[in-house]
């Protein structure tokens, strides 16, 4: 099905909102790489520009942890894009890497690459990559050989009571960020792309991160009490944040992105019954303190399998859900689009990229993301992305083939 044009050609920007809206638009909307959630690996990028052809500087990774690379112009105009990305001054707090300044490196392969200025790890004995913070604690270690970093350190690990959690600055801003994020949500608002910002917001995922995730699972179960203590306070600093990012960018972005991995691919990490009583209320007040303060669309990502989340999650305000990790278990497409299509737009969900993408072949990649279109697309409410990060070793020519698709039912011909 090829998408209507009876219409005037939207921009970008009205394009995705319309989608947002339900309301049909030129063509389904695309993001490629303009989010965190919705990226390209560094490795995965400049093999992509080499086949295509397309002179590139080199990946720019902005988000280290990840190793993911923010796209340029070339490329978001290759792929007719319709989003771009407010990055954060840090991108990744936990880590601390500003990207206002940049050094030339290379990537694994030998590809030249863009890193933070203050990004400098160093290898530890068994040549592993490491990050070390400014207490020259290792907070982070790429193994040899491997394609990204993991958390090794988790500020909170040693909290045995609330006066610990009151010690603990849950304040995520760095000095300057506010004047970086004004200057560009002004120059990108120029642009008529739609623009993605992303915020924060995490509670579940974030007790993981600071707790050390068996810590924290424990919590739940055993130290209720400390746990929406941890909670309370997040909630505040969250709100608090927001305020300073909306005061910041004004009306200027149009869908903010917030996170908090419910799932895995096997289901829900946790129960409902332990969602609806400690991270639901507090996700409930953030969740609506955006929405009723500003004119941003609610994006939250959250992986794995959460079809029983869902309903909770679209009762406290979220409008956009991501990745829709539709090869987990209890997400089929089928049932998501006919369930909760009315109420949300799925933004992902075009392809898998876990083994389809990494493993197939290009007629695969075809069939596999013609399927996804056909479910996800009738009755608008759909952002074309793939299933989360494009993961490195992912064939370029897959990559092509499935922006092929999209490219068939929007009508038109890239390049």
């Amino acid at each position: 099905m090829i998408v209507s044009k009876s219409w005037p050609m939207d921009t970008p920007r009205d394009r995705v909102i319309k989608t947002l809206h339900h309301v049909p638009a030129d063509r389904i909307p695309i993001d490629f790489a303009a989010s965190r959630v919705t990226g390209i690996h560094g490795l995965t990028y400049n093999a992509l520009a080499a086949r295509l052809g397309i002179q590139s500087e080199g990946a720019r990774i902005y988000d280290v942890p990840q190793m993911l690379a923010a796209p340029e112009q070339t490329l978001i105009t290759y792929f007719k894009s319709d989003v771009v990305q407010l990055h954060r001054l840090v991108p990744a707090p936990a880590i601390g890497f500003r990207i206002d300044r940049f050094r030339k490196g290379t990537l694994p392969d030998g590809t030249s690459a863009f890193f933070p200025y203050d990004y400098q790890p160093r290898k530890d004995s068994e040549e592993n990559l490491v990050v070390w913070n400014e207490r020259d604690v290792a907070i982070y270690k790429m193994p040899k050989d491997g394609f990204y970093f993991s958390r090794i350190h988790n500020r909170l690990g040693h909290a045995e009571s609330v006066n610990d959690i009151d010690n603990f600055d849950f304040h995520e801003f760095v000095p300057g960020e506010m004047e970086w994020l004004r200057k560009e949500s002004i120059r990108l608002r120029d642009t008529g792309f739609a623009v993605l910002g992303q915020f924060g917001g995490n509670f579940f995922e974030r007790g993981n991160r600071l707790f050390g995730m068996e810590k924290f699972l424990i919590m739940l179960v055993t130290e209720e009490r400390m746990v929406h203590h941890f909670m309370e306070r997040l909630t505040e600093a969250a709100i608090e944040d927001f305020d300073n990012y909306r005061e910041a960018v004004g009306d200027r972005v149009d869908i903010i992105q917030l996170n908090d991995d419910l799932g895995s691919q096997e289901g829900p990490l946790i129960s409902p019954d332990l969602y609806t009583k400690l991270i639901k209320p507090y996700q409930k007040r953030l969740y609506r303190h955006i929405r009723e303060t500003t004119r941003m669309h609610l994006f939250l990502h959250s992986c794995g399998g959460i079809f029983e989340f869902i309903p909770h999650l679209i009762d406290i305000g979220v409008e956009i859900l991501n990745p829709v990790q539709y090869t987990a278990r209890g997400m089929d497409p089928v049932r998501l689009k006919r369930e909760f299509g009315e109420d949300l737009t799925f933004w992902g969900g075009g392809c898998d990229a876990q083994k389809v993408l990494q493993h197939g072949t290009p007629a695969e990649v075809r069939k596999e993301t013609a399927r996804m279109i056909d479910i996800l697309c009738p009755g608008g409410g759909f952002v074309f992305s793939q299933v989360h990060n494009l993961q490195p070793c992912t064939p370029p020519e897959n990559i092509i083939a499935m922006f092929e698709v999209i490219e068939e039912r929007n009508g038109y011909t890239t390049g």
